[in-house]
């Protein structure tokens, strides 16, 4: 009987939690969508995955740029205690975790934030301005190794990789009804987990394995020693959470190394996930500038840097 009240509390809870980020994902939302300057974005991003030439990840992206639903998540929600149970003993997550998927359902993308609370975007609208400053980063950077090494380098696979890399934050990263974000996201493999569910995403659309490992690279490269020693694990990590063999995530059958040379287009995806480095720096500018103000954690903040970024404030916190 306390085992079945124990159970009974635990799912009520989940669903508290679940109805509480349902309430405050809606208040993200038709901020994020009031404001000009995040539809521009938005708009500009959907643009983009429209350009993709693959009829199949253009389809994946009219619905993950939407309201995403992963599927990995759908399917495999019911094998959750064997998976968290696999990636303890590979030594992928920490002893004390019981849980992995997230308990509310996915937001908009519009609405969902690139950080945690206080992290680089952490506003409505800031995972659709940390994908777009991604994708055409690595665009840019394809470019200048085209013309400088004379390389093919494929386009598709670039928009793909950064289109897909943060698409786990609309499941990780819910807002709670005072407009506050988490300040800290549960850890895999050593790496955030909407990492992991965005390389198992990949695989659970049988996405190829090379463009997986592009998925994947964002966070550590194929750079042999700790790089790419990282890269094998968050590889591990997803074939896991995926139930899918290692050769679909682009391993060795004994999943200890690529099964082929990391592709170009995973140097790149690497790369240009960088943003972070400088909108992290000001984002905290940006907080503390509001804070001067009056202006501190909450909606009033989060609708100030959805309207108009962060940038703004740091450079001219800047200006002399």
């Amino acid at each position: 009987m306390k085992r079945i009240l124990f159970a009974l509390a635990a799912a009520l809870g989940l669903a508290g939690r679940a109805i509480a980020a349902g309430a405050g994902d809606a208040k993200a939302e038709a901020l994020a969508r009031a404001q000009p300057r995040v539809r521009a974005q938005y708009a500009a991003l959907k643009a983009e995955a429209a350009r993709i030439r693959d009829s199949a990840r253009r389809k994946d992206f009219d619905e993950l740029l939407a309201r995403p639903r992963l599927r990995v998540v759908a399917r495999r929600a019911k094998d959750e205690a064997a998976i968290v149970a696999a990636l303890k003993a590979a030594g992928l997550l920490d002893a004390a975790a019981e849980r992995l998927f997230p308990a509310a359902p996915e937001m908009a993308f519009i609405a969902a934030p690139g950080g945690v609370q206080g992290g680089h975007h952490s506003y409505p609208g800031g995972l659709v301005d940390h994908t777009l400053f991604n994708l055409r980063a690595g665009l840019a950077l394809a470019a200048v190794y085209r013309r400088d090494y004379g390389v093919t380098i494929d386009d598709d696979w670039v928009r793909a990789a950064a289109l897909m890399h943060d698409v786990g934050k609309t499941a990780t990263l819910h807002w709670n009804a005072d407009g506050v974000l988490p300040a800290a996201e549960p850890q895999v493999a050593g790496t955030g987990l909407h990492h992991l569910l965005a390389v198992a995403e990949a695989i659970e659309r049988g996405w190829p394995a090379p463009l997986v490992v592009c998925v994947a690279s964002a966070h550590s490269p194929a750079h042999p020693g700790p790089d790419l020693d990282h890269l094998l694990g968050y590889l591990r990590a997803a074939a896991i959470i995926a139930g899918a063999p290692n050769s679909a995530v682009g391993l060795d059958a004994e999943g200890k190394a690529l099964a082929f040379p990391a592709p170009l287009e995973s140097f790149i995806a690497h790369l240009d996930d960088h943003d972070f480095v400088l909108t992290e720096t000001s984002m905290r500018a940006a907080d503390a500038s509001l804070s001067a103000r009056g202006i501190t954690a909450g909606w009033a903040r989060d609708e100030y840097l959805s309207a108009h970024g962060d940038l703004a404030l740091y450079g001219r916190a800047q200006t002399p």
